[in-house]
């Protein structure tokens, strides 16, 4: 599985920022053919000595796509195009963006749970 991940920080008004991505762009993006799901993480700053460029994180977004060729399909069309411009737009922070493939590990319990249960 393939996503891409946001990295926001310096973020003016986390209220704001975060009702824009959940009225402005969820909505859209969660139609396209092949976004599986989306996640956003508010995160709580829980460092002692935060290391240098690291300061001021506040949220990371993740789209989840079911192959790179359909996070290259949705870039392609028209609608995806006006999707990123929607992203870039939003003026209540900075934001780092990344492309990555996604793996992920269970424990044994929750390897035993009904997959709605995790």
């Amino acid at each position: 599985m393939y996503k891409t991940v946001g990295i926001y920080k310096n973020i003016t008004d986390s209220k704001e920022f975060e009702k824009y991505y959940i009225e402005a762009i969820f909505p859209k993006m969660i139609t396209f053919p092949g976004v599986v799901k989306m996640k956003i993480t508010n995160l709580i700053d829980n460092t002692r000595k935060i290391s240098p460029g690291m300061e001021g994180i506040q949220f990371i977004i993740e789209t989840h796509y079911e192959s790179i060729q359909d996070l290259r399909k949705i870039v392609d069309t028209e609608e995806g195009q006006d999707i990123v411009k929607t992203i870039l737009g939003n003026q209540h922070a900075e934001c780092g963006r990344y492309i990555g493939e996604s793996k992920s590990f269970l424990s044994k319990e929750m390897q035993n749970k009904p997959t709605g249960s995790r």
